[in-house]
């Protein structure tokens, strides 16, 4: 799960979701944006539960309401269609937090959202995905070789500090592992809560997964009482303004 605003990269191979809307759609372009949503939907719960390598197009394909053809019509390959995936994962993960950070200028409170972010277990699929993209990175570092630095550059130092207002801590770097370690331990979790739910309930797991958040970012982290002029400046770089 991010915890921090995705740079804008978007590796050659994978298509935009994002349709420039500079004219009027024409039907062919509503039609085809509808197939992909529907599949792109389809293709999260079966990636999900089978992983990459189990995963069917032709059970896709059925769960969409789509043809086989019309899957290669959007995606070439299989890999394309799990980078699409990932990638409408990571635009909605960013898209979340870049609500909370416009919601209020005060960093304290911003931390206090994000804590609740953090631990709020929306879609635990989402934990799935991310243990399969690194699987994927680990099996096939050549094709997802920019999905790993693209990984990396989100938890990068010094994107807490400055769109979240945490102070300085001793070590720039243990900022950037911080938030590797922050969204590695809520997949573990996940994985935890998914395959022994009687032993880990959700409610459980969430207590688990703010006690860390806290451990890792406690409140002398943050940035007491910034300058109006500052905030102001963080909101319109998240906003994009």
């Amino acid at each position: 799960m991010t915890l921090a605003g995705f740079e804008a990269v978007q590796p050659a191979h994978v298509p935009s979701l994002v349709m420039k809307q500079d004219r009027p759609l024409t039907k062919h372009a509503i039609k085809s944006k509808a197939t992909r949503d529907a599949l792109l939907k389809a293709a999260e719960q079966i990636f999900a539960r089978d992983g990459y390598e189990r995963a069917q197009i032709d059970e896709i394909a059925q769960l969409s309401g789509r043809t086989r053809g019309a899957v290669y019509a959007q995606y070439k390959t299989k890999e394309q269609l799990f980078f699409a995936v990932q990638e409408r994962q990571i635009e909605t993960a960013k898209a979340e937090v870049q609500k909370l950070l416009l919601e209020t200028d005060d960093y304290a409170e911003r931390l206090a959202r994000l804590r609740e972010y953090y631990s709020g277990l929306r879609d635990p699929r989402a934990g799935l995905l991310d243990l399969e993209l690194k699987l994927y990175a680990i099996r096939h570092p050549e094709s997802a070789a920019s999905w790993a630095d693209r990984y990396t550059r989100t938890y990068g130092p010094g994107s807490f500090d400055a769109e979240f207002g945490l102070a300085q801590l001793p070590g720039r770097s243990r900022l950037h592992s911080r938030a590797l370690a922050l969204a590695s331990l809520k997949t573990a979790l996940i994985l935890t809560m998914e395959f022994l739910p009687d032993h880990l309930p959700r409610s459980e797991a969430k207590l688990l997964l703010k006690e860390v958040f806290d451990g890792l970012f406690p409140p002398n982290t943050v940035a007491g009482s910034a300058p109006k002029k500052k905030a102001r400046a963080v909101r319109k770089k998240v906003s994009g303004a």
